[in-house]
């Protein structure tokens, strides 16, 4: 997958570790629709 395909996916991220973050802002700038969990329940 080439990063421009992530123009509108939906991406959810599990955590706000230093990784979870940096991705987050990472899939912003392709204009990903990012939702953030900050813990897992599982």
């Amino acid at each position: 997958m080439e990063l421009s395909e992530l123009n509108g996916k939906r991406i959810l991220i599990v955590g706000l570790a230093k990784t979870g973050v940096s991705l987050a802002k990472l899939l912003n700038r392709y204009n990903a629709v990012v939702t953030i969990s900050r813990s897992w329940t599982g």
